[in-house]
């Protein structure tokens, strides 16, 4: 039999989730944060994202290294996407939600995620399949690499196709009250907003891969992507100068390992 505090606690659940529907992808994104998070724990200090080469032995493990190389890559720019980029879509999240129909209100949530992240997967793989060829885990480069992604985001930040992107990403869509055109609307929707944060962030989001996924880099360009998207007024020029505030100290870095 049911207690009254249980049925209590019920009640209270089921209040915050029609409150807050967006919490099982803001759940997803807390899951990616851990992960990225272990693995810089227990990364070996010097190492990449992948396992190292075997630069002395032949066969079979050569041969392997690149493809290990980019599945690691393209696993961890996934964890880094949905980590970085799911809390800046929990308005598009909602309203996906909260235009459905109550039953099916997950399912049209999944629709828009599967949609959203499509083109940033399709970034990813490109990205991790060239950087595994050109030994892009080696971090001794990494900091001078760093240092031109992020000098490249802080001139991005400044052009109209930015700016027009990041006003964009707040479009909504009609969407089907059910049926596989309401699946279809989702996904659309979630592809066409996901196109528009691809335009807006890819130059952030390369730098941080560039800056061999540091926890507290991806943390601060994080921050700057939340107050890009949520303030009614962004302050571009203090985001600017703080993506050049992040090149300079990665060009710094790089001299000081020469």
């Amino acid at each position: 039999m049911e207690t009254a505090g249980a049925r209590q606690r019920s009640e209270s659940w089921q209040r915050l989730t029609r409150r807050r529907p967006e919490w099982w992808a803001l759940a997803l994104c807390a899951i990616a944060w851990v992960l990225l998070s272990a693995e810089a724990i227990t990364r070996p200090p010097g190492s990449g994202w992948s396992h190292p080469h075997h630069h002395g032995a032949a066969g079979p493990v050569d041969v392997a290294a690149p493809l290990s190389a980019w599945r690691s890559g393209a696993v961890h720019w996934s964890l880094m996407v949905v980590a970085m980029m799911l809390p800046l879509v929990v308005t598009a999240i909602r309203a996906t939600s909260r235009r459905s129909l109550w039953s099916r209100r997950n399912r049209a949530i999944g629709g828009f995620l599967v949609g959203y992240l499509s083109p940033w997967l399709v970034l990813g793989l490109a990205a991790s399949a060239i950087a595994a060829a050109i030994g892009l885990e080696d971090r001794r480069g990494l900091p001078a690499l760093a240092a031109v992604g992020f000098g490249v985001a802080a001139a991005w930040q400044v052009t109209p196709v930015k700016r027009r992107a990041v006003w964009s990403c707040h479009r909504t869509a009609p969407l089907a009250p059910e049926g596989w055109r309401a699946d279809r609307d989702c996904i659309r929707y979630g592809w066409d907003i996901g196109k528009r944060c691809l335009v807006s962030c890819w130059a952030m989001m390369l730098a941080c891969v560039l800056a061999g996924h540091n926890l507290p880099t991806m943390a601060c360009v994080g921050v700057l992507g939340a107050v890009e998207r949520y303030t009614a007024r962004p302050r571009r020029l203090a985001i600017t100068g703080v993506l050049t505030g992040l090149a300079l100290l990665y060009a710094a870095l790089g001299l000081f390992r020469t």
